[in-house]
C-alpha cells in the first residue's frame, strides 16, 4: 500500500513524545507531514484516511495513558488508518499503556501496525535528582528511525491494512528488573506510610526569582496557571507534568516531590526502546 502523508499525534508538555514521533517519521522523507498537537487542547473532529500513516506518541502516567491525552484523543478517528503506537516513559515502567492505546485505536478506526515503548526524560528530572536525563538521546532517535524504516518496509509490502494481524501488545514487556522495582515500592511505602513525607500538590514558585514573564502559563497544557498571576497553580487542573518547571527561564519554579530522589536512586539503569510489528496474514 502507498502512504501519501504522515500525521504526528502527540501529547507532549516537555517535548519528549513529540521528538520520538518526529524521529519515526524520518523514515518517510517524501511524504508531507502534519501535526495534531494534543498538548494545546482537544482538536476539532479529525478523520484520517487509509492512505495516511498516524504516529501516536503519549506519555505514561503511573503505568497508563496520561488521562488528559486519552480524553483529547477522542476527536481523532481513522478509516482503517495504519497507526504506530508509542508510549514514552521515564525509565521506570510503561505498564498497560500500549494495551490501552491498542484498544483505543481499534475502537476509533485505526489499524495498529507497530507498538513501541521509548524513554523520555522524567518530569521530575533535575540536576540534583537525574532521572533519564537528556532522553530521548541520539541512540533513542536512531532506534525510532529504525522502527520507522521497519514500518515503511511492512507497509510497502502490503496491498492493504487488512492483511495485518492484530498486535499482541502484551507481548511487549517492560525490561525486567524486579529488584529495582522492589526497592522503588519499598521506598515509596516508607516515605508515605511510615515517614508521612509531604507530597506537594503543585509546583511551587520562588517569588524572589519570578519575573512574571508568563512563560509557565503559556506552556501549561491544562491552563492551570493564570498568566496574570503566574506564581499560582490551580491544583484541580495541574497534572504535574512539570512543563512550567523545565521552561522557566529564571528557575523560579520547582516541584519538590519525594518521588524524585526515590526514582533517581532506584531507576539508574538505562532502559532501551522496544517495539513489536504486526504480523501479516499468510506469514
Amino acid at each position: 500500500m502507498k502512504i501519501e502523508s504522515v500525521c504526528h499525534i502527540y501529547f507532549s508538555p516537555t517535548k519528549t513524545s513529540r521528538e520520538i514521533a518526529y524521529a519515526v517519521s524520518r523514515a518517510f522523507p517524501d511524504q508531507p507531514k502534519r501535526d495534531i498537537n494534543l498538548t494545546v487542547g482537544a482538536p476539532e473532529l479529525q478523520v484520517l484516511k487509509p492512505e495516511e500513516l498516524a504516529i501516536i506518541a503519549v506519555p505514561v502516567y503511573g503505568g497508563h495513558i496520561a488521562p488528559i491525552a486519552l480524553k483529547r484523543l477522542q476527536n481523532v478517528l481513522g478509516e482503517q488508518t495504519p497507526v504506530v503506537l508509542i508510549a514514552v516513559y521515564g525509565n521506570r515502567s510503561y505498564g498497560n499503556t500500549l494495551v490501552e492505546l491498542d484498544a483505543w485505536s481499534r475502537r476509533n478506526g485505526f489499524v495498529p501496525v507497530a507498538a513501541a515503548a521509548f524513554i523520555g526524560e522524567h518530569s521530575y528530572n533535575s540536576s540534583l535528582y537525574p532521572i533519564a536525563t537528556g532522553r530521548p538521546d541520539e541512540k533513542d532517535k536512531a532506534a525510532a528511525l529504525h522502527l520507522g524504516q521497519k514500518v515503511f518496509a511492512a507497509l510497502s509490502s502490503s496491498l492493504s491494512v487488512e492483511t495485518f494481524l492484530p498486535i499482541a501488545a502484551r507481548k511487549l514487556k517492560s525490561p525486567a528488573n524486579d529488584l529495582a522495582m522492589w526497592r522503588f515500592y519499598t521506598a515509596v511505602i516508607i516515605a508515605l506510610k511510615i515517614k508521612h513525607v509531604r507530597v506537594p500538590v503543585v509546583p511551587e514558585t520562588d517569588p524572589l526569582k519570578c519575573t512574571g514573564c508568563g512563560v509557565c502559563a503559556r506552556v501549561c497544557p491544562t491552563g492551570a496557571i493564570d498568566v496574570q498571576h503566574p506564581g499560582l497553580s490551580d491544583p484541580k487542573a495541574c497534572i504535574r507534568c512539570c512543563a512550567c518547571v523545565k521552561s522557566c527561564p529564571e528557575a523560579a519554579r520547582s516541584y519538590q516531590t519525594p518521588f524524585a530522589p526515590i526514582l533517581a536512586r532506584t531507576m539508574k539503569k538505562r532502559k532501551d526502546p522496544m517495539f513489536v510489528l504486526a504480523g501479516m496474514k499468510g506469514e
